[in-house]
């Protein structure tokens, strides 16, 4: 049974944004809300495939367990978001930001995910799987990355200074000249990386 506020809904579909509504399980998929306002919004368990979301604002929004594949996020703002077991396969992030610290990534899945030039400095990505994720000039300064999956993923000069890359799979991944300056990368696996 769906969780949403039919109010919130139906605020979001008549004006484009809903800050601070209740979208909880709410299916939004293939709609274009381009640009929309979801700030602070809980967005738990929603379904959001397919869907035009590009310049959306998500920060400090709730996204756990939402499903956000293949959908057009270019440029969102997910700064202080909660996206613990979000699915973004094959959606498109570029220059998408995840910063101020805190910005939970935990167990989320980034599979064929476009990332190049995102920022998440300090994000959590702990476990997170980003399998063939696209993080060409990424800026993953002080991000922790223990136990990623980045098998052939593309950090192709990806800022990862005093990022936590411990136990992390990095077979087959491009690390071409990725800065690397005090990131910890005990246990984790390069085999196949591209280091040069």
């Amino acid at each position: 049974a769906a969780a949403y506020n039919s109010s919130d809904l139906n605020q979001l579909m008549s004006s484009g944004s809903c800050a601070y509504g209740d979208l909880s399980g709410a299916d939004l998929s293939n709609l274009d809300l381009t640009g929309t306002n979801l700030t602070g919004s809980n967005l738990t368990g929603a379904r959001l495939i397919k869907t035009k979301l590009a310049g959306a604002v998500f920060d400090k929004a709730v996204l756990t367990k939402t499903v956000l594949t293949n959908a057009e996020l270019a440029n969102a703002s997910f700064k202080a978001a909660q996206l613990n077991y979000t699915n973004f396969s094959g959606s498109d992030l570029k220059t998408a930001d995840f910063t101020f610290s805190n910005c939970d990534l935990q167990f989320s899945v980034f599979y064929l995910t476009n990332l190049q030039e995102a920022t998440l400095d300090s994000s959590n990505c702990l476990e997170a799987d980003l399998t063939q994720a696209n993080l060409s000039y990424a800026w993953l300064y002080n991000t922790n990355l223990h136990g990623a999956v980045l098998v052939y993923a593309n950090l192709f000069n990806a800022k990862m200074n005093n990022a936590n890359l411990s136990n992390a799979n990095l077979t087959g991944a491009t690390l071409s000249q990725a800065l690397l300056q005090n990131a910890n990368l005990n246990n984790a696996m390069l085999d196949k990386a591209v280091l040069d």
